[in-house]
């Protein structure tokens, strides 16, 4: 099973902390009222995981929220289109599962850099069309 770290997510949090903090530190009331469920819900947000499994036959894509899952996704070669492959960032690989029916399912920043190879494996073993972007390649020749 791999973990996806979420990049934007503790990013969202924080700004929302800080304008949260300051628009309830204009007034005192506001603050009194505000303040705790705000931050309260600012903290639920943060125990928010994601997970995603490669099985021989099935991807698993997993959220769970304090370790009860809120969202459970299994998705059988025939339903998948393509994958695809990019680069998120600097270092950073991403992948694309996309459904024929469906949203899409983004892997961004997999913990265990082999969950890409692993995918490619997945892909190439039940003959699902695979695109690579140019960045990607690069990243797989040097990373």
């Amino acid at each position: 099973m791999y973990r996806l770290r979420p990049r934007m997510l503790p990013a969202v949090l924080t700004v929302l902390s800080v304008v949260g903090w300051n628009i309830l530190a204009e007034s005192l009331e506001l603050a009194t009222l505000w303040i705790v469920p705000y931050f309260s819900l600012i903290l639920l947000f943060a125990w928010v995981r994601f997970y995603f499994h490669i099985d021989s036959d099935v991807l698993k894509y997993r959220i769970e929220w304090f370790g009860k899952p809120l969202l459970k996704v299994d998705v059988a070669p025939e339903e998948i289109k393509k994958l695809s492959f990019k680069r998120a960032s600097w270092k950073n690989k991403a992948a694309v599962v996309k459904r024929k029916r469906g949203l899409p399912i983004r892997l961004v920043v997999l913990e265990d850099e082999a969950g890409y190879d692993r995918l490619i494996a997945f892909g190439e073993e039940h003959g699902i069309p695979i695109r690579k972007s140019r960045d990607y390649k690069i990243l797989e020749k040097w990373y």
